[in-house]
């Protein structure tokens, strides 16, 4: 016969923790979570009091670049890194012309890893009148950019004054 267990006993019956046995480990806990050995009792079971987070990628930190081109001009948004691995995760770009220009296109050319240069993004905006127009690109799985290689803004076609911006949000990884 199957025991049953009553609803006021102590949780521990329900569930069985893992024990950390590493000693690195262990330190590291107690090292970065301020913990007094002399004070507290240093938790050594999973679920006990503290659920450690492993990070898997201690070095990913999150980058944006900004540049603006005016008028008829290319400008460097970013160059990546020489040695490590750099992903891109979203663009875009934003198209301001004056009222007595006829129209311009703009657009946002980098290099993806293994790949020639490619334009990502690209705006023909002609409206007879002021205006604005923006575009965005979120990417669902980063894209590795190949090493040393620009990501820029060209403008071109423009009669007047054109000011277009670009983001590009990356990280960066250490070659494995």
């Amino acid at each position: 016969m199957r025991q049953l267990y009553s609803i006021t006993q102590p949780r521990e019956h329900f569930t069985k923790m893992a024990t950390i046995n590493n000693g690195d480990i262990i330190r590291k806990l107690i090292d970065e979570a301020g913990i007094q050995t002399a004070v507290d009792d240093v938790p050594t079971k999973l679920a006990e009091k503290v659920v450690p987070v492993l990070i898997s990628n201690p070095d990913k930190f999150m980058q944006v670049k900004e540049e603006t081109a005016s008028d008829t001009t290319s400008t460097l948004l970013h160059t990546t890194h020489a040695t490590k691995r750099t992903f891109l995760t979203n663009l875009d770009i934003s198209v301001a012309k004056d009222g007595t220009n006829t129209g311009t296109d703009s657009s946002i050319s980098l290099t993806p890893k293994g790949k020639g240069i490619l334009t990502v993004l690209r705006v023909r905006y002609e409206p007879s009148t002021a205006g604005f127009h923006s575009m965005s690109i979120p990417l669902f799985y980063p894209i590795e950019l190949k090493k040393s290689s620009a990501i820029t803004i060209s403008n071109s076609n423009g009669t007047a004054s054109i000011d277009t911006t670009g983001h590009c949000w990356f990280y960066e990884t250490n070659p494995q």
